[in-house]
This record gives structure tokens, sequence and C-alpha cells, in this order.
């Protein structure tokens, strides 16, 4: 078999696992990495409420999440949802990221910026509502990072080695700077 066919074999095969597994993050995290978790208790009370006229979904959503004691957005903390969601639109985003993130926070301009700023997704690294994390992060120290760059790729880089649980933001500005490699 050549290589072109066993590609579109493999490839097959996934598309056939995906769709009869559902979509889900068990079945994607097997084939990528960086996947979203799932959060499953909003799934399940907006199923729970979906019947309902979309102002009453929203409004549920707000009384039945927990805030994080630890970090938590200040519109979420304090119940004001519109400030970010169209309750008439299932509580669609009012307008998409970055520019809804940049009405109150400063716009990130940098020589050399990070992927996720670049591409406008401050979900990627960032929890729009509530987490443990400082920051609203959706991890820390190096677990972030590793998430979407290679450990292994990375560990091969000299300046590296002796780096162990050091969080990269010891050397890196996590947003970008005027410098390669966001380097502080």
């Amino acid at each position: 078999m050549t290589t072109v066919k066993k590609n579109i074999s493999v490839f097959l095969i996934v598309t056939m696992v995906s769709l009869l597994l559902g979509c889900s993050h068990k079945t994607l995290s097997v084939f990528f990495d960086g996947v979203p978790m799932d959060n499953d208790s909003t799934k399940m009370l907006v199923k729970k409420v979906e019947k309902k006229p979309d102002s009453i979904i929203v409004k549920e959503l707000a009384e039945n999440t927990d805030v994080s004691e630890h970090s938590s957005h200040p519109p979420f903390a304090s119940k004001k949802c519109r400030t970010c969601h169209d309750p008439e639109r299932k509580g669609i985003m009012i307008e998409s990221q970055p520019a809804l993130c940049y009405q109150c926070h400063d716009v990130i301009k940098e020589k050399f910026e990070h992927g996720p700023v670049v591409s406008g997704n401050c979900t990627q690294c960032h929890s729009p509502h509530s987490s443990d994390n400082p920051k609203l992060l959706l991890r820390v120290g190096q677990a972030l990072c590793l998430n979407c760059h290679e450990s292994d790729r990375l560990s091969t880089i000299p300046e590296h080695e002796n780096t162990d649980q050091s969080p990269c933001t010891s050397c890196h500005n996590p947003h970008g700077g005027n410098k390669r490699y966001f380097l502080n």
C-alpha cells in the first residue's frame, strides 16, 4: 500500500470513529493535542432549559453557574451576563473576540505576538467566566503552554535545558513583545 493510500485509510478510519462515537473531547483528544474540555454541567443545563424562552435560559445559566473563589471575570461574578451576551439570541456573544475583550481590556499590540493573540482567541488561555487559577487562566505554569507547545520539541532548545518546572512566563511574555520569542 502506498503512503497516500495509507494516509487516506487512516483519515477515513478516524472520520468514521469520530462520527460513530460523536465528536466528544475524549474522541478528539486521541487524535489532536489541545482540545478544550467540555463543560458538561453547562451543556446539561442548556439541554434542560432549551425549550424555554432565550432570556430565561441565560438567566438560569447565570444563576446556576458557580463562581470561583480564586478568580472571576467581574461581569460574570456580578451576574451581569448582558455585558458580553445577548439574551435574545441564547446568550451568543454581543461581539466576537478580541473586540469584545478590548472593550474593557487594553489592546495588545506588540512587534511579535503570540498565536492566540494574533488570532484574537483570548479564551485559548483564559476562561471568560471563572477559574481556580490566577488571571482566569485555564491552566497554570508550564501546563498552560504545554497544552499547545510540544515539550519534546522545546527540550531540544539549549536555553530550556534546566527549566524543569519553571513557569514559561519567567522568560517569556505570554501575549507578545518587542523581542523574538516574546523574551522579557
